[in-house]
């Protein structure tokens, strides 16, 4: 039910915004602004982050969820310009334990496994010594 109502409420506001797109409205509201306005101001950034978003969905079967989402958030953070590295691995963790307790925790759904306990369930050693 949850991913349906999700789904229900951005389909609303998207047909607002093409109702205001093709009435006009948009234009009217802004403006000065609309007549200025670009698709994008840095073509750079937009394919350095669309690259990376085709680099994190060819990884996450493969690395595993938390350690893929990881690295996106630090790499665009980089990538874009944001040098604060505190901020981001603090921003990294809180954005990661949330998702785990939410989806891991709560909900229990299971997300795509990560490479390292993959290996250690593989292992002999620890499968012989009761850790698997």
């Amino acid at each position: 039910m949850f991913p349906g109502i999700v789904l229900g409420i951005l389909v609303v506001f998207t047909l607002t915004m093409i109702i205001r797109a093709h009435s006009g409205m948009s234009e009217a509201i802004q403006g000065e602004e609309a007549a200025n306005w670009t698709f994008m101001k840095n073509p750079r950034r937009l394919t350095l982050g669309v690259a990376a978003f085709v680099i994190y969905q060819l990884v996450i079967e493969s690395i595993g969820f938390f350690t893929s989402s990881a690295l996106l958030i630090i790499c665009t953070s980089l990538l874009v310009g944001y040098r604060h590295r505190l901020t981001v691995l603090l921003s990294t963790i809180g954005f990661l334990a949330f998702i785990y307790v939410v989806f891991v925790a709560l909900f229990d759904r299971p997300l795509p496994k990560e490479f390292f306990l993959t290996q250690a369930s593989n292992c002999p050693v620890m499968t012989e010594s009761g850790y698997g």
